[in-house]
């Protein structure tokens, strides 16, 4: 098996970052598809692309979070502001996954009634 060289990574990496992006696109157009679809015609609302979409993005966060405080984890400048700042991160991302949550839990709550 042949070892990837810098350039190989960057490639995959890129190309990885495009299917990603791609993957997320199209479960925002088919979860605001369902809404529509359960808005004007009374459909019941598919669960599928919102938790799809819910994990996906809350790991693709917590993962790059956490690869940050990874790579500053010895290094001295950046040990203040950086914490601080991956913290008001960590709060935020957190309070729009409950944001996320709750706005499902009510908006599906509403449809099923």
């Amino acid at each position: 098996m042949k070892k990837m060289d810098e350039m190989d990574r960057n490639i995959r990496m890129r190309s990885e970052s495009w299917g990603y992006r791609v993957a997320m696109l199209f479960l925002w157009i088919w979860l605001m598809y369902s809404l529509y679809k359960s808005k004007v015609d009374g459909a019941k609302f598919e669960l599928v692309p919102w938790m799809i979409l819910t994990i996906s993005s809350t790991v693709q966060f917590v993962s790059e979070t956490v690869m940050k405080l990874k790579m500053v984890a010895g290094d001295e400048e950046y040990k203040e502001d950086r914490k601080s700042r991956i913290l008001f991160e960590l709060i935020f991302g957190a309070a729009v996954l409950i944001f996320l949550i709750i706005y499902g839990g009510a908006f599906i709550l509403a449809t099923a009634v």
